[in-house]
């Protein structure tokens, strides 16, 4: 979105790009990100919007409760993917939690001689609960 102004940009800035990001290393997926001009012609970046993302993967255990769980989600849809997500750093200091939404689902699959895979993402609905432990 060239030379236009974007409601989610603010609306009245002159922007120069407007675009959603997709992925930026597993952790942010979703950011509107506009660049505009102000002031002295100077280009400036603002972030107006995140979607806390998560990928996890591996080999399937059928034995294993959380993958299971995620597992039996991957023919739901709506309210039956929501899940509650929480992330505990590894100083065991801080923990993130919040509702999440399980997308792309595998669980099982794969060639015949070789482990079954998994792998899955969940996204926070909004913006999760940082907290101290």
């Amino acid at each position: 979105m060239r030379g236009k102004s974007h409601a989610r940009c603010g609306g009245g800035e002159k922007l120069e790009e407007c675009l959603v990001i997709k992925s930026i290393d597993n952790q942010l997926l979703g950011a509107y990100l506009c660049l505009y001009y102000a002031g002295d012609g100077t280009v400036q970046t603002d972030v107006v919007g995140i979607v806390e993302s998560w990928d996890v993967s591996g080999t399937y255990d059928a034995t294993d409760a959380a993958q299971a769980l995620i597992a039996g989600l991957k023919r739901q849809t709506g309210a039956g993917r929501k899940v509650w997500h929480k992330i505990v750093d590894s100083n065991n200091t801080e923990e993130v939690v919040g509702v999440a939404t399980a997308l792309n689902i595998v669980a099982g699959s794969g060639a015949a001689e070789e482990h079954e895979e998994f792998s899955a993402t969940l996204q926070f609905n909004q913006m999760p609960e940082v907290r101290s432990i």
